[in-house]
């Protein structure tokens, strides 16, 4: 699945129930599933020199709304 369509899953998902009432399971993955959405767009934009980009500050700031275990909604 690419990054954007697992952001996309993401929106639907947490539009239908917030993230604390998930099983610890589907936390697990939805954690693991994001973090990997996050490493392959900053990769791919710092491979493109584009950290100045209004794109990548948001991924940074995405990166520190995803914890081990939670999501800061």
């Amino acid at each position: 699945m690419t990054p954007l369509k697992i952001f996309d899953q993401v929106v639907i998902c947490l539009g239908q129930k917030p993230f604390e009432f998930w099983p610890d399971l589907d936390r697990a993955n939805f954690v693991k599933d994001l973090k990997s959405a996050i490493f392959k767009l900053k990769t791919s934009l710092e491979s493109k020199s584009l950290k100045d980009s209004h794109a990548y500050k948001i991924i940074l700031t995405l990166e520190k709304d995803i914890l081990e275990s939670t999501i800061n909604e």
